[in-house]
């Protein structure tokens, strides 16, 4: 199910997206295989591929191919996954710190970057790159310094392509809609390689996620009652994920999917949740809001809050039901210097607001978290 009211016998909110049957009928149906022209706003070349961290290596490679890599600077707050294409290419690679609104230090950016390295950036959240942070990447350039731009959290904001602050970008699908694989590389610089890609799709994870959605769907309609049985099948996805990244090609399921998909509404539902959130949890104390900004054009991919009670609260309203992600659990090489980074990884939560769900689901979400509150200081 990619968009509308969550209408389930069993309540759930958050985790994986599901599928139905009828959804995918349809999909078979469609001869549409050209992904969604979103991402051709203002760029010279874009490929498709299975994941986040294969766009990356697909980059690297390009770069590579193109000249040498001297040192790769990476945000000291990410995912494990970002950092596998670089051990991979056994590139180089160090850790550079972010301010606590999780822009770049520029100051400790700018004494340690030289010629020929490669900076790594990331859009967090619904905390674009400010002005500054823009600025200094435009400049980079001239610098001879390689600059990719993870974009994972902001495709969907206004005119995020149009500032070409960066050679090249990646974006993570699925953690948007309702795909088995989904990754995105662009190039604001040069044509891609595409020889490098496997055309051939990643098949066994791909029939792995989509077996894990179809079964979830079913769970969720009570057609099925063994819930363990299929998420073991997600973690067999994760876990081929996790071997050797291979180029492979996006599937055709996927490119038509994306073809199929309103952004617009997708866009509507994800703003009109956070927006009812936040005027519900600001009075609240006892939580921090990471960022209250959702001006015009900004799409959030979810409503991250910070507060010392993250893992007891991310229990009680998993029991509830509510599954709560984290981003992220830093990797053990971050060195622990990274001081704000270490406290973000260990306080921060991210509360479902995509377009599954209703205002109804937010109210829910809203007294569950008030009624954990009031039980712990009572």
């Amino acid at each position: 199910m990619l968009l509308g009211v969550n209408k389930y016998l069993k309540k759930e909110i958050g985790s994986e997206f599901d599928v139905s049957i009828d959804f995918l009928l349809d999909i078979f149906q469609s001869k549409k295989l050209s992904p969604n022209k979103i991402f051709y706003k203002n760029v010279t070349d874009i490929a498709y591929l299975s994941n986040g961290r294969t766009a990356i290596k697909f980059i690297l490679l390009h770069v590579l191919e193109r000249g040498r890599i001297n040192k790769c600077w990476l945000p000291s707050y990410l995912c494990e996954t970002i950092i596998q294409p670089f051990r991979e290419l056994k590139l180089d690679y160090e850790f550079y710190n972010l301010e606590e609104n999780l822009q770049i230090d520029i100051d400790y950016l700018s004494k340690r970057l030289e010629k020929n390295d490669l900076l790594f950036a990331s859009n967090y959240f619904n905390l674009s790159h400010d002005n500054i942070v823009i600025e200094f990447l435009k400049k980079l350039k001239n610098n001879n310094i390689v600059v990719i731009d993870d974009l994972t959290h902001s495709f969907l904001n206004n005119n995020v392509f149009s500032f070409k602050i960066s050679d090249y970008s990646i974006i993570s699908l699925r953690k948007w809609l309702g795909i088995s694989d989904g990754g995105i590389a662009i190039s604001n610089d040069a044509l891609f390689d595409k020889k490098l890609i496997i055309t051939k799709p990643f098949n066994d994870f791909v029939r792995l996620r989509l077996k894990y959605a179809l079964l979830k769907n079913f769970y969720l309609h009570e057609i099925i009652n063994k819930e363990d049985s299929f998420r073991k099948m997600h973690d067999k996805a994760e876990e081929i994920a996790n071997l050797t990244i291979r180029l492979h090609e996006m599937s055709n399921i996927s490119k038509t999917i994306l073809n199929t998909v309103n952004f617009s509404k997708i866009i509507y539902k994800r703003r009109m949740n956070f927006k009812y959130l936040l005027s519900s949890f600001e009075d609240l104390d006892k939580i921090k809001i990471l960022s209250n900004n959702l001006e015009e054009g900004i799409c959030p991919i979810g409503f991250p809050i910070i507060t010392t009670k993250r893992d007891i609260l991310r229990d009680y309203l998993a029991s509830n039901n509510i599954y709560c992600p984290i981003h992220w659990l830093l990797p053990k090489e971050i060195p622990k210097k990274f001081d704000y980074s270490y406290f973000l990884s260990q306080n921060i939560i991210t509360i479902p607001c995509d377009q599954r769900y209703s205002i109804e689901d937010m109210e829910i979400i809203i007294r569950s978290v008030k009624r954990f509150y009031k039980k712990i200081n009572s």
